[in-house]
């Protein structure tokens, strides 16, 4: 099996693990990153032949390769980028919110949360239905398969510095999944309905 339907794999196993309905509305908050235009090309291809109802929620200015991925999708460009006015836009409650995060920017999240001692970051998780079904990909194998559009957005700080010092001894899909764990716990916690 090849990269594309490992990834193409893993991405369906995580939306149908956030309870992904045929008659959904999906909402995808995007930015001009690889991991956006991964998600956009992997929903569409994926959702395909569903009644599913496709949002872009586009954050800021997309270069122009983005078009493509763009097809199929409505497209929503909110006045402002308010926390207020994106969270009416990604219809919180009944929607399900698609996050272009990798593997990578996951276990960024739980280190920098751990480094913090904050979790506040899960509080999106609570109150809405959320997948993120990039969870088991890396930026490398995005980049291998979509390298041509989007920016990799670095990982700075400590965080990002205390990953880049774990390379080779934890990966970061082992991090990613101690965030997926943690999301499920604190859910829980909240009486959340939503996985």
């Amino acid at each position: 099996m090849g990269l594309k339907e490992r990834v193409t794999r893993r991405f369906l196993r995580e939306l149908r693990r956030a309870g992904v309905k045929q008659s959904d509305i999906i909402v995808v908050p995007v930015e001009a990153t690889l991991q956006s235009y991964a998600t956009l090309r992997l929903l569409s291809e994926v959702e395909e032949g569903y009644d599913t109802v496709l949002r872009a929620l586009v954050l800021e200015p997309l270069p122009e390769c983005f078009e493509a991925a763009l097809r199929g999708f409505d497209v929503v460009v909110p006045h402002s980028h308010s926390p207020s006015q994106v969270a009416e836009f990604m219809e919180c409650g009944y929607a399900l919110v698609v996050m272009p995060l990798s593997a990578d920017d996951l276990a960024v999240s739980v280190l920098d949360g751990a480094l913090r001692m904050d979790w506040s970051f899960f509080r999106r998780d609570v109150q809405c239905r959320v997948a993120y079904p990039l969870a088991g990909t890396t930026l490398g194998e995005i980049s291998r398969l979509y390298g041509g559009c989007g920016a990799v957005r670095g990982h700075g700080g400590a965080a990002g510095e205390l990953l880049g010092e774990l390379e080779g001894r934890v990966t970061a899909t082992a991090l990613s999944k101690v965030y997926m764990r943690l999301r499920e716990v604190l859910a829980r916690e909240a009486g959340c309905l939503y996985r």
